[in-house]
């Protein structure tokens, strides 16, 4: 009973259903259900939906109960010698939804003639005691319209319940068209017209111009009342369904296999609700499926409201007046108008290019290409697809009708059961990326620094979080009278470890402590008892920040290495020296990562030596201490940082590193170049008292490998940064090639190899398979000793990358726009972990992103564990247990063998979205 949708009672054994009993009694159950046992189990309500109260209410409750006494129940009137399964036919049936999604497809395994040899039973009508040798009370429910084939048995899945319904009809088309092997055969497009509310109010200009876009076009309303068998052959004709949002689309389940469902979402913020009820259940039934969101100017709603109302301008407040609300006017009174105008001017555009020679339609050309023996492999006997380059980044609607044909018979053509979400909609639902932790360089040394027995020994461990008050200290001045104020940024969670590698990733998994600020100014009192009051100045530094320290000052400043100090000089006449203690490493509360960056003293004083050198240019100071040679934090820590700080001076900026590493900044040196128009200073070896009229010490920094745009300066995101890194490279690839194009080269398949842990074992598979597929395969180490810019070269040549979790796809910033990263995932409930730290970051650079969690069998832990082990049952009891734990047994002791059959479908997958 623990589902959260649906209370279910499994019997074995004599177990008798009686209504006459109930009635005689005046008990208003419909039945009781008796066991051969002792005591009573309570009742079952038998519908899917047992946290509704308002569809609950029109479902009796069944009464199940347990006895150990034969004459405690009734006589058997009727014996069976199969199984029974007790539902209910009241909550919301007579809603197309609430039917498929409550009543038929959990009945899946058991559509009436194919799910039972024998009549059904209506115990609201029969008086008979019945007997059964195993009863199910209540039907197994998983999401609405979908099948998890975890919890199902044989694996049953969506698609295989879709390939149920088509049989129970005896339907003729098991795939959708195929437009290069049925010649002069029209694809058709089935166009749902709504009765009630959100229909379209422009029918007939909708089916005149599919009609010219080569469509054959069936327009048909799906009336609860209709002949289902007959609706359903109509269903089953048809290529293309199209709908606005409502219980008519799920009729897909009559659709053969790869035929498109276009689903139109009315005004109001309702795609996630829009993708949720009929969007990934087609998808889940090897259906393709495009979404496309209305205008405020397509919707009847702006027929009653004006265009300030929240009814426009803040949906959520709408929403947070309860489902009733929202459904009223976004769901109860709205019909979509859709604007066809455009089409009008764009066609109109069109016929003047084709006067000119250009006869192309007006956001892509269809084409057809013969299969060759030399060149292009299976891409090049496809149907493919070239995108118009001016075409706008949001579709009107009938864009996206000319869009749905030259998708849909691509696919088709592809004949691959995996969706396509038009690029509004992304791949996933996009989470802010938290902290996570990192192997260091690929998780198989310590990086270049490590390697060389030099400058990474001086890193600490962390281990046990402890909090340390924070230090204050009076500094004596040459003036006894005046106070000095100190501000110790450092406060930490300290701790101990043993390695470096766990000093470098448990800081993912660590609660970061924020510093708090002891900066005070005391008021001196004068003869006269009242108090002077200090002139108000900002502070140099701003602590706010949970991650990152940054300092701020105008005027003039001397930047001394010898003595580890930033001095902002005041006049004389100030009785006040402010000092800070900063750590310019953006890991504030990391005390093992700190302990290898060098602490600077920036204070306001009427005291500093005298300028030996002079700049105009402002300055940025940082360090490269802390986890440099992790080439994930080599980009979080510091190259991220460092275009947030440095990047809006546009290279008019210098550079003041301490804890230089001389290997760390020849590998960067394109981007540091990149960043500033001067050479790097030097300040731990460089004896010169440097002067500047601006300097900030530190780098502003927001989650890991993440920008906020928000607050970021210039509204900087992520695909500012790899455009940025990119440039860097002078990487020459700044968009994916076209599909047409793919048969005169293959799309770039690049595999990230791994040294020691996490490895593919049968990459040498995996390689002839993807080259069967079409693909041409790199197989390289982006690990943190290579040749940076070779690897950018190779990255930025490819159109899919693909690799363990790891630091290595950290190189995916590299890959042009809309390439697509594929992660593999290791066995260990790590899917929440390895979506934040490469997931969310490669959605946010513009990529496509795929991910792949391995099963038992693809694991080498197989080989070091009986299938009933802990790590296999329970991989949480792992995480409970401390991160150390975790990363020994699921990161450090694990490789991968995949599945070739399986990792096929997300190679093709790749390719589907490479068209798109």
């Amino acid at each position: 009973m623990g589902s959260s949708d649906v209370r279910t009672v499994s019997m074995d054994n004599s177990i008798r259903t009686d209504d006459r009993i109930l009635k005689s009694a005046g008990v208003t159950l419909t039945a009781t259900i008796v066991f051969w046992l002792r005591e009573p189990i309570g009742g079952a309500l038998c519908g899917a939906r047992k946290a509704e109260p308002t569809a609950m209410a029109n479902v009796k409750e069944v009464s199940v109960t347990l006895t150990g006494s034969a004459e405690a129940a009734p006589a058997c009137a009727i014996n069976h010698s199969v199984p029974a399964v007790v539902f209910a036919h009241g909550g919301y049936m007579g809603n197309y939804f609430h039917d498929f999604a409550d009543s038929i497809v959990p009945l899946y395994r058991h559509i009436v003639e194919k799910l039972t040899m024998y009549e059904i039973i209506d115990l609201d009508k029969n008086d008979r005691v019945l007997c059964y040798p195993h009863v199910f009370v209540g039907l197994h429910s998983h999401d609405d319209l979908k099948v998890d084939p975890a919890r199902t048995p044989n694996g049953y899945s969506t698609a295989d319940y879709a390939e149920f319904i088509r049989m129970a009809y005896s339907f003729e088309r098991e795939s959708a068209i195929r437009m290069g092997e049925q010649a002069g055969k029209k694809p058709r497009l089935l166009l749902i017209a709504r009765k009630g509310t959100r229909k379209f109010t422009s029918v007939k200009e909708i089916d005149r111009m599919a009609e010219e876009l080569s469509y054959e076009v069936v327009v048909a309303d799906a009336k609860f009342e209709a002949n289902v068998s007959e609706y359903a052959a109509t269903v089953n004709s048809c290529d293309v369904m199209l709908d606005v949002h409502g219980s008519g689309l799920n009729n897909f389940f009559f659709l053969p296999t790869n035929a498109v469902v276009i689903q139109v979402v009315p005004l109001g913020n309702l795609e996630g609700m829009a993708k949720d009820d009929y969007g990934d259940p087609p998808m889940a039934a090897k259906l393709h499926y495009l979404q496309y969101t209305i205008s405020q100017e397509e919707s009847t709603l702006s027929e009653r409201y004006p265009r300030d109302d929240p009814v426009f301008r803040d949906p959520d407040s709408i929403h947070k007046l309860g489902w009733l609300a929202m459904a009223n006017i976004y769901m109860k009174k709205q019909n979509v108008k859709i604007d066809l105008n455009r089409w009008e001017r764009r066609r109109r555009r069109r016929r003047r290019k084709a006067a000119a020679g250009d006869d192309r339609p007006p956001s892509s050309s269809l084409l057809f290409v013969s299969r060759s023996a030399g060149g292009g492999g299976k891409m090049a006997s496809r149907l493919r697809l070239t995108r118009n380059a001016n075409q706008p980044r949001r579709f009107r609607f009938v864009l996206l009708i000319l869009g749905c044909l030259v998708v849909t018979v691509t696919f088709l053509v592809v004949s691959k059961p995996q969706a396509l979400v038009l690029p509004k909609l992304g791949f996933t639902p996009s989470l802010p990326p938290p902290p996570s932790d990192h192997d260091v360089v690929n998780g198989d040394d310590h990086g270049i620094e490590g390697a060389a027995g030099s400058e990474s020994n001086n890193f600490p461990s962390l281990g046990e979080e402890s909090l340390q008050e924070e230090k204050k200290e009076k500094v004596a001045d040459s003036t006894p009278k005046e106070d000095t104020s100190i501000h110790e940024l450092t406060e930490e969670s300290g701790a101990r470890s043993d390695d470096l590698n766990s000093n470098q990733d448990e800081l993912h998994d660590r609660l970061t402590l924020p510093t708090v600020s002891n900066y005070t100014i005391d008021d001196r009192t004068q003869a006269d008892g009242e108090k002077s009051q200090a002139p108000e100045r900002k502070p140099l530094c701003d602590v706010s920040d949970g991650r990152a320290d940054i300092c701020e000052m105008d005027g003039d400043i001397r930047i001394s290495g010898s003595s580890s100090s930033v001095v902002l000089m005041e006049s004389p006449r100030t009785e006040e020296t402010e000092i800070w203690h900063v750590h310019p490493y953006p890991r504030k509360g990391d005390e093992g990562c700190l302990k290898g960056v060098r602490k600077l003293a920036v204070k306001a004083s009427s005291e500093a030596p005298r300028c030996t050198v002079n700049h105009d240019a402002p300055a940025v100071v940082f360090s490269t201490g802390g986890y440099t040679g992790n080439l994930f934090h080599d980009y979080s820590d510091l190259l991220v940082p460092l275009f947030l700080t440095a990047r809006p001076f546009d290279g008019e900026v210098k550079l003041v590193v301490t804890d230089s590493k001389s290997w760390w900044i020849t590998k960067y040196l394109l981007v540091l170049q990149k960043l500033s128009k001067y050479p790097v200073i030097d300040l731990d070896v460089d004896k010169e008292v440097h002067c500047f009229k601006q300097v900030t010490v530190g780098l502003r920094a927001h989650n890991e490998f993440h920008i906020d745009p928000k607050r970021s300066p210039n509204g900087y995101t992520m695909i500012d940064f790899a455009k940025f890194m990119r440039s860097a490279f002078s990487s020459e690839r700044e968009t994916l090639l076209n599909i047409e194009d793919l048969a005169a080269r293959k799309p770039r398949l690049l595999i990230v190899g791994r040294k020691q842990s996490r490895v593919i074992t049968n990459t040498k598979e995996i390689v002839e398979m993807a080259e069967e597929l079409g693909y041409e395969v790199v197989v390289d180490e982006a690990d943190a000793g290579s040749d940076l810019a070779r690897v950018a070269r190779t990255v930025n040549s490819c159109d899919v990358m693909m690799g363990v979790h790891g630091t290595g796809l950290t190189s995916s910033v590299l890959l042009p726009p809309n390439a697509i990263l594929i992660q593999i995932v290791p066995w260990g409930r790590l899917e929440l972990k390895a979506t934040q730290d490469y997931g969310n970051p490669a959605k946010e650079m513009g990529l496509g992103y795929l991910e792949y969690s391995i099963a038992i069998e693809e694991s080498s832990l197989t080989e070091k564990y009986p299938r009933d082990h802990p790590v296999f049952t329970d991989p949480l009891s792992f995480h409970n247990r401390g991160y150390h734990v975790m990363r020994a047994t699921f990161m450090d002791d694990q490789n991968v063998k995949l599945d070739v059959r399986k990792f096929k479908e997300v190679l093709w997958k790749a390719l589907e979205h490479l068209i798109q």
